[in-house]
């Protein structure tokens, strides 16, 4: 990939500009331009995947908002990705983990009393 210069691509384009046989152009194109045609067209596909590849940063982003909505919704099965880098997103992670883990407790104590304030409720 990246073998061809701009100007193979636009010599070749200007030579096949008025073709619009697929069999027309195949006989006119030799090897090499055919090279230079499918090198320019990987080299096209790499640059639309590397636009089109989603942004590590914003997953990460994403997950920690998914992270705090399930918290909201007093969902503490999650648990958020810590990486190694060490960054502000990082921390975030960490502290909404602890968060959730601290929150998870105190729901299940709270169930526990409420549990048992209802047993005794329906003793009297």
């Amino acid at each position: 990939m990246g073998k061809s210069s701009g100007m193979d691509i636009i010599a070749l384009v200007d030579k096949l500009k008025d073709s619009d046989n697929l069999e027309q152009i195949a006989d006119m194109i030799s090897e090499k331009e055919y090279q230079v045609l499918l090198d320019s067209i990987q080299d096209l596909g790499s640059i639309v995947y590397k636009k089109a590849a989603p942004d590590p940063e914003e997953e990460r982003r994403d997950e920690l908002m998914h992270m705090m909505t399930s918290i909201a919704n007093l969902d503490f099965s999650r648990e958020a990705f810590v990486s190694e880098r060490e960054d502000i997103l990082d921390f975030i992670a960490i502290g909404l983990n602890l968060m959730n883990v601290q929150l998870r407790k105190h729901f299940q104590a709270f169930s526990l009393y409420q549990q048992a304030f209802q047993a005794t409720s329906d003793l009297v």
